[in-house]
């Protein structure tokens, strides 16, 4: 999203015209960030403050968790790493709500360390990002998951592909080729009618119940009408 800075104010004036047009597209979006450290709160607030949006912020899962109670949002930023609860009790505990199935979560780690970002989206994550958190991945996240259209333009060959690539494996016993695609597909931007029984067919394939797992990719098909 952010434009390359050019030579002196030829480039500040770029950031600025690309401030103006994302706070025109990202008017009235809700966030919570769920955080611990001041400082990284403090860089989310100021760069959010640029393009006119506040944010919710909570210390932890625990109060992560009473937000979510208390208010709406559009999108949440969680943090891995917290005292009281961490980032992927959190999100656990948020995924059993069927309210909540389709709201997007995105795990901040500080850490890059291999696993980090499979153990991120196995729990309930929908993206995994590293901090400290650049302007432009903080921007491509937003635009990337809040309020996802609703509409078939979403939807491209590959969507369909996955899908019975999943089915076969998971018929065929091939459960280690079967995970990789499952983690593929959460890389997919899928329309919003299809949240829920994505994040159903999430809980399936992790807890091993394949057949409910099929199940479930059956109901996306139908609501794919691929």
């Amino acid at each position: 999203f952010l434009a390359r800075e050019s030579k002196k104010t030829g480039g500040r004036e770029s950031a600025e015209n690309t401030y103006r047009k994302l706070a025109a597209k990202f008017k009235g979006v809700r966030i919570l960030l769920v955080e611990d450290n001041e400082l990284n709160q403090m860089v989310v607030k100021e760069l959010l403050k640029k393009v006119g949006l506040d944010l919710r912020v909570a210390n932890n899962g625990l109060e992560a968790l009473d937000c979510l109670e208390k208010e709406e949002f559009d999108l949440v930023f969680m943090d891995v790493q917290m005292p009281e609860m961490d980032g992927i009790s959190a999100v656990k505990k948020i995924r059993r709500e069927r309210r909540f199935r389709s709201l997007p979560i995105i795990a901040m780690t500080a850490h890059a360390m291999s696993g980090d970002r499979e153990k991120s989206l196995e729990a309930g994550m929908n993206e995994h990002v590293t901090k400290p958190i650049s302007p432009k991945v903080l921007f491509d996240c937003i635009d990337r998951w809040w309020r996802r259209p609703d509409d078939k333009s979403l939807v491209t060959a590959r969507h369909g592909e996955i899908l019975t690539e999943i089915g076969t494996m998971i018929q065929d016993s091939q459960l280690g080729r079967a995970k990789d695609l499952v983690r593929e597909s959460r890389q997919l931007e899928w329309p919003k009618s299809c949240g829920e029984e994505l994040t159903l067919f999430y809980d399936h394939f992790n807890a091993c119940r394949f057949d409910q797992a099929l199940s479930s990719l059956n109901s996306l098909y139908d609501k794919l009408k691929i």
